[in-house]
């Protein structure tokens, strides 16, 4: 009976063990091992590509940390090393697969109707079942922060007869959820480059996916290959400036007056918000949940805050399920300025902005996908430019779980091309 036990066990934990899917790390990219049932000869390729190419599965890359990207060319991907794409997890049928070799010309214009050959390594879609309109093949990007304006997306394509192949932006969620596709922008049927212009989801957290749908035969087929993605980063982005390929050091900061400094700055420990006022108590009312000045613990010590970042008090509001709390003040910036401020969120899915001006412009957002919550204070800084008439914090929980969300220690710092770096404090003495 025990040695029957034993060959059980180990017919059927070994195989898991040996051949079960690798983890992965946390991110806006998945795996994909779950449409194999569908394009099971994919990997081959030979009948479309040539007896020299080979196909293997196209592994997830993701930003260091699972953070949004701020570097455009972090998504520029020619497929011969690791860059920050990845098949869907959920919500498609088909996962794209990385093939090299030596394309075959002739066979590539039969299938594709053109035979300039793909460069090195790149990536297809196979679908090796005759299937349904529905069957589909996701590729999407790590997520992209602070994009301001349009994005503009630069590829090489090649697709069979009646394979459509667009490229859509998609608000990025928590964890395995995905956002409906949004600004789809549908390819030509003529392979060739495509460039494609897609609206940023301005002040949001965002993916770009390429799509490749109505695989509905044995031989459809999509090709993809130097993908290019370019946008303007947002307002004082971690980026320094450079002369003769050296750092500059940033200019001497310009003194605030008392004024600026009254508005701008503020500890709570007066018990009141200084110049700020909650949104919620202003004609303009955009937010559904309330800032208060909070003493030692607010709320219990696993969804809220257990104490202030400096001194005995600070601001927050908590938050339930789609709640947004927001907290203003009415300033003018007399030149650009580095706004440094302590913050606070105590779930995962809770997000924190730094404003200028208004919500739509925020270059401080903490990442609502991190899943690992630190439950401490954490320092932030944003520059607002010469001019700010407003400044905003403010807090959205697009998570299930509600929780609290804190700010306290708000500072004013000279403007600098890299805001974490400024260090005149331009309030300290006055």
């Amino acid at each position: 009976m025990l040695s029957q036990r034993i060959i059980i066990f180990l017919a059927v934990v070994v195989p898991c063990i040996i051949g079960g899917p690798q983890q992965r790390s946390s991110g806006r990219t998945g795996g994909g091992s779950h449409n194999l049932a569908l394009n099971k000869n994919a990997k081959s390729g030979s009948d479309l590509f040539g007896d020299g190419v080979k196909g293997t599965t196209w592994r997830a890359f993701n930003s260091k940390e699972g953070h949004p990207l701020t570097e455009d060319n972090r998504l520029d991907c020619g497929f011969e090393s690791d860059c920050c794409w990845g098949n869907e997890d959920g919500g498609d049928q088909l996962d794209w697969t990385l093939y090299k070799g030596d394309t075959d010309e002739k066979r590539l214009k039969q299938k594709f109707g053109n035979g300039d050959k793909p460069t090195g390594s790149f990536l297809a879609v196979v679908s090796s079942n005759a299937g349904s309109k529905t069957h589909d093949a996701r590729f999407g990007s790590c997520s992209i922060a602070c994009a301001q304006g349009d994005v503009q997306v630069t590829l090489k394509y090649w697709t069979t007869k009646d394979v459509k192949l667009s490229v859509c932006t998609r608000k990025a969620l928590l964890g395995k959820e995905k956002g409906a596709l949004e600004n789809c922008k549908g390819l030509s049927d003529d392979s060739g480059v495509a460039i494609v212009i897609l609206p940023a989801r301005r002040n949001e957290v965002f993916d770009v996916v390429i799509v490749a749908d109505n695989l509905v035969n044995s031989t459809s087929a999509a090709i993809i290959d130097d993908i290019s993605v370019s946008y303007k980063q947002c307002i004082n982005s971690n980026t320094k400036t450079q002369s003769n390929g050296k750092d500059e050091a940033p200019a001497t900061a310009m003194p605030a007056s008392k004024e600026e400094c009254a508005r701008v700055t503020c500890d709570f420990e007066n018990d009141d918000t200084c110049s700020y006022v909650d949104n919620s108590k202003l004609n303009e009312q955009s937010a559904n949940d309330t800032f208060q000045v909070r003493v030692g613990r607010f709320k219990n010590p696993v969804t809220g805050i257990v104490r202030a970042a400096a001194g005995t008090r600070y601001s927050a509001a908590y938050l339930k399920h789609g709640s947004v709390a927001k907290l203003e003040a009415t300033v003018k910036l007399s030149h650009d300025r580095v706004i440094r401020f302590q913050h606070y969120e105590a779930t995962a899915g809770i997000q924190m902005k730094g404003c200028c001006d208004g919500d739509d412009n925020c270059p401080f957002q903490t990442n609502p996908e991190v899943n690992a919550v630190d439950l401490k204070w954490s320092t932030a800084s944003f520059q607002c430019p010469a001019g700010t008439k407003k400044i905003l914090f403010v807090c959205k929980n697009d998570a299930k779980n509600e929780g609290a969300c804190g700010v306290d220690s708000i500072e004013l710092f000279g403007g600098s091309p890299d805001p974490d770096a400024s260090i005149a404090n331009l309030c300290q003495s006055l």
